[in-house]
C-alpha cells in the first residue's frame, strides 16, 4: 500500500469520475482510506444505501487507522500553519488525513488545492491530485507539482539530524518526529 485516498478521491471513483489508473491503483490494492475519509464519504448516502456503500468501501479500499500520535500531528500542523495565516484551510477531517498519511509515509490521492499548499509547509506530507497522471515507477516525481519537495531542507544522512528531503522523498523510508514539525520545517530520521 502506498497511497491514502482523500474522501475527494473517493466520491470521484463513486460517480465513476476517476481516471482509470486511479481505479487501477485501488484494484491493486495499493490505496487505503482511514476513518475521517469513511465519515466524510458516508455523509453522501441516504438510509438505505448507508450500509452497503460502507462495506462496498471497506471491501474496495485497504484500512489504515488513525494512529495515536495523529492529534499531536494535528496540533503542530495547525500551529504551523496559523503562523501563515492558513489555518483556515484544512477540515478537521484533512488534517487527520494528512496525519495518517505522514505517519505511514502515505501518498495522498486527492483533488485538492489544500493539500497542495499543505505540502509546500510540511515537505513531510507526500501529495498527488488524481486530475494529473500519475508517474511511472522510473520517472522523477522531483521537481513536478504535484509532489512537492522544500529544497531548502538539508542535513544529513546519519540518523540523527535533518534528513534532505529529496533523499526522503525517494527511499520513503522517513518516520516523522513531531517535535520536528516546528518553525524548521524539518524531517527527522526516529531510530
Amino acid at each position: 500500500m502506498r497511497y491514502l485516498a482523500d474522501s475527494s478521491t473517493v466520491i470521484r471513483v463513486i460517480r465513476e469520475q476517476a481516471d482509470p489508473w486511479v481505479e487501477e491503483l485501488i484494484a491493486d490494492e495499493q490505496v487505503a482510506i482511514c476513518e475521517p475519509v469513511l465519515r466524510e464519504v458516508m455523509k453522501v448516502a441516504d438510509k438505505q444505501a448507508y450500509k452497503r456503500l460502507q462495506t462496498q468501501l471497506l471491501d474496495a479500499y485497504e484500512w489504515v487507522p488513525v494512529p495515536k500520535p495523529a492529534w499531536d500531528l494535528v496540533r503542530a500542523m495547525g500551529d504551523d500553519l496559523a503562523e501563515r495565516s492558513m489555518h483556515n484551510m484544512f477540515s478537521v477531517a484533512d488534517y487527520l488525513v494528512a496525519a495518517v498519511a505522514i505517519h505511514y509515509k502515505l501518498t495522498v490521492l486527492h483533488n485538492d488545492k489544500d493539500f497542495v499548499a499543505a505540502s509546500g509547509v510540511f515537505p513531510q506530507l507526500l501529495q498527488h491530485r488524481i486530475t494529473e497522471p500519475l508517474p511511472s515507477e522510473n520517472e522523477d516525481w522531483l521537481g513536478q507539482e504535484s509532489c512537492s519537495v522544500d529544497r531548502r531542507v538539508g542535513g544529513d544522512d546519519s540518523g540523527t539530524g535533518p534528513l534532505d528531503a529529496r533523499q526522503a522523498l525517494q527511499d520513503r523510508r522517513v518516520l516523522v518526529d513531531p517535535a520536528s514539525f516546528g518553525r524548521r520545517h524539518e524531517l527527522r530520521v526516529l531510530a
